[in-house]
């Protein structure tokens, strides 16, 4: 009988409504707005409510969103530490950073030369409480909490699955093997908490 905890991290799909609240907020939208969230984007006006640029000061006030979503984005923001710091700022206490991106051995984090950042597993460990990045390298005192970590979220592969548990809970060991060369991952999903 496969243990609970690892049935779970296995069949476990990633489903970003188990984080939506009643306020909600999609960062760089594209043309893809979400229904439930403020939908904000750098150029898109026709499926943005609101034009922003991620790489100033976010125009709302303190605690203002429940969860902010990014699909695809943080990879292009110049000022990522900023950008980080003030979602932590507009969200409220409890509130959940949701980032979304592509891997950093996937060919789709290096074809677009837009990309000015590139994510491993411990990409986030800088701003979370009580990982060895951020006690050593702190950016500044106001840190999430907890990180849950997903690498191609969905993905149907019992293979690719144990190998994602395991990356995870070794990401020096896996992230330097023959095995992330051999089964790459696309996609990297961090879920922070305020």
């Amino acid at each position: 009988m496969i243990n609970k905890n690892i049935k779970d991290i296995l069949f476990k799909d990633f489903v970003l409504d188990d984080y939506k609240k009643d306020d909600n907020l999609n960062l760089g939208c594209g043309n893809k707005p979400m229904k439930g969230y403020v939908n904000v984007d750098l150029y898109n006006e026709k499926f943005a409510d609101q034009i922003v640029d991620l790489n100033k000061t976010l125009p709302w006030d303190d605690e203002t969103y429940d969860l902010i979503y990014s699909d695809n984005v943080f990879e292009h923001v110049q000022n990522l530490i900023q950008l980080i710091r003030e979602c932590y700022r507009v969200l409220k206490k409890d509130g959940y950073l949701v980032i979304k991106t592509p891997y950093f051995k996937s060919k789709h984090a290096f074809v677009d030369p837009t990309h000015v950042h590139f994510f491993t597993i411990q990409s986030m460990d800088y701003f979370v409480n009580g990982t060895y990045f951020n006690s050593t390298y702190p950016f500044f005192m106001e840190n999430f909490k907890t990180a849950k970590i997903y690498l191609d979220p969905n993905n149907k592969s019992v293979i690719k699955k144990i190998l994602s548990v395991f990356a995870i809970k070794k990401p020096n060991v896996y992230e330097n093997s023959i095995f992330s060369n051999m089964f790459v991952f696309h996609n990297i999903v961090f879920v922070l908490k305020k």
